[in-house]
């Protein structure tokens, strides 16, 4: 919105002024999308993609910002104030994005965005509440307490251990730590 406003008033730049709020008091951190790319893509990735997931974004980012310097003086040289409307579209073009494909992530465990991939294939989220509120959805809450109670399957080392074999790792664990050999 900024930079429509900006590039629509013709002003070729902005005054400096003195703001007497204090620097850290000037952003909400929950308005700002700068984290976006760095954290965003680790609590939607399962474990096995994680760190490809994290190379993606951070390789987008990287080119992101490599054309914006490389090309922003030539834009604002050539189109003057029309450049900034391409920013201006990026950023409202963005907000339908990010309100129709991206599931909420606050207050969820990586268990529930598992949960959240395995109930919803579609990547549409708009409409869907459990996808969208703050609060965690009751179902997430369920379902972990289904997994908990079930004490089910634990991978170690490669392999998959029974419920039984589990049980004989957790108390030979245990006699380890209480000094019993």
């Amino acid at each position: 919105m900024c930079f429509l406003l900006w590039a629509v008033s013709g002003v070729k730049r902005l005054p400096r002024q003195r703001s007497r709020i204090p620097k850290e008091d000037k952003t909400d951190p929950d308005l700002q999308f700068a984290k976006v790319p760095w954290v965003y893509n680790s609590e939607v990735n399962s474990l096995g993609w994680r760190t490809r997931g994290a190379a993606a974004a951070t390789a987008t980012n990287w080119m992101g910002g490599f054309i914006v310097t490389q090309f922003t003086k030539v834009g604002v040289d050539n189109l003057k104030w029309g450049f900034y409307l391409i920013f201006a579209v990026i950023c409202w073009a963005y907000f339908p994005v990010v309100f129709f494909l991206y599931p909420e992530t606050s207050r969820r465990t990586l268990e529930d965005m598992d949960e959240i991939f395995i109930r919803n294939p579609g990547a549409i989220v708009f409409n869907k509440p459990e996808l969208t509120q703050r609060r965690r959805p009751q179902v997430f809450i369920d379902a972990e307490a289904r997994r908990i109670g079930e004490g089910a399957v634990a991978e170690v080392g490669g392999d998959v251990l029974s419920k039984k074999a589990l049980e004989n790792a957790k108390a030979a664990h245990v006699e380890r730590d209480s000094g019993e050999v």
